[in-house]
């Protein structure tokens, strides 16, 4: 996915972890919760 430099990653609004856009889907891996830009 291309993105602009605004642009730092997903992080969960559960637990608050971040994923790389590249690696994770929609959900988080460790808790399922959803994944924001």
């Amino acid at each position: 996915m291309e993105t602009t430099d605004a642009f730092v990653g997903l992080t969960c609004v559960n637990c608050g972890e971040t994923f790389d856009a590249e690696a994770a889907t929609h959900r988080c891996p460790d808790c399922d919760g959803i994944l924001d830009p």
